[in-house]
């Protein structure tokens, strides 16, 4: 479901999902969100996107 609303039109709700991806550190999420963040244009999901995937890729280089 969070994946899906990283297309909503509103730009919070696209926000707090990239938000959600990444403070659940979701892997599976990487690409979906690397494409969302090339199209994006608004600044608060973009920001919430760039987040998710550092922390998304930060615990993925915890893993031996």
């Amino acid at each position: 479901a969070l994946l899906k609303l990283l297309e909503h039109p509103d730009t919070v709700t696209r926000g707090c999902a990239a938000w959600s991806l990444g403070f659940m550190r979701v892997k599976e999420a990487l690409p979906l969100l690397e494409q969302a963040l090339s199209s994006e244009t608004e600044s608060y999901p973009r920001t919430r996107m760039e987040v998710a995937l550092n922390e998304i890729r930060a615990d993925r280089a915890k893993i031996p």
